[in-house]
């Protein structure tokens, strides 16, 4: 039910996806199933949000963090923290935000999971900038550039982490400085990075509408090919009784 209903929450139809959801939580609250009940949570979450209520989605986030307190696995609950902290940035309580997005590099810590730290360092970069701390701003993000730049040359999930943005948080953090020549590097830099990202997907969605189209091709010739088979078994079977 809790996952029906992330379809649901996927495809748009929110009030398909909320009673699932609520269904889901009361069975999962006499389970021992953390990691299931803080997804759902996590999903609770995201509706509360989009329905504009505040205070609903704070109590599913934290019941989120309770649920990977429970479950003890390190990534799970630094992820926890890493979203509840993104939580408190968007309504703009950045003290409740950079608490929890320490919180997350912490439980996280160990765990060999890398990209839950970059994306906690990734959000306390852009939160220092917000709050106009552009010198610690950089540092955090000058690590994470350095750390998902070497991250990307062994695996493809670096994206994840929102690779190309953190080339424009660096370029908002020089802005604010008044460093006019940094940041025009680093806005120079993201968009590379982005008609880049673009061109690649664009490049992947043609390869996947030619392979359609190819497959499509030749199973309408294989059809033609047993519709002219059938007719000749037909022939010859109305032959052979005449």
């Amino acid at each position: 039910k809790s996952r029906i209903g992330e379809i649901f929450e996927t495809l748009g139809r929110f009030e398909d996806a909320y009673p699932l959801l609520l269904e889901a939580e009361e069975v999962l609250k006499e389970s021992t199933s953390y990691r299931s009940m803080g997804y759902n949570y996590l999903r609770l979450a995201r509706y509360y949000w989009l329905k504009k209520d505040t205070l609903q989605s704070e109590i599913s986030y934290s019941a989120y963090v309770l649920a990977g307190e429970k479950r003890g696995r390190k990534s799970y609950l630094g992820s926890a923290y890493h979203r509840l902290g993104g939580f408190y940035q968007d309504i703009g309580d950045y003290e409740k935000a950079e608490q929890n997005y320490n919180k997350a590099l912490a439980a996280n810590k160990g765990s060999g999971y890398i990209l839950i730290d970059l994306m906690a360092k990734f959000k306390l970069g852009g939160l220092f900038v917000d709050q106009r701390r552009f010198e610690e701003a950089i540092s955090v993000l000058e690590q994470t550039i350095v750390e998902t730049e070497e991250l990307a040359k062994n695996e493809g999930g670096v994206l994840a982490v929102d690779f190309e943005e953190i080339y424009a948080e660096m370029a908002r953090a020089y802005e604010g400085m008044g460093a006019y020549e940094e940041a025009y590097a680093y806005l120079s830099r993201h968009k590379a990075l982005s008609d880049s990202l673009f061109t690649a997907e664009a490049n992947r969605a043609i390869i996947e509408m030619q392979t359609k189209y190819e497959t499509e091709k030749k199973e309408t010739e294989l059809e033609q090919k047993e519709k002219q088979l059938l007719y000749l078994l037909a022939f010859l079977a109305v032959l052979s009784l005449m």
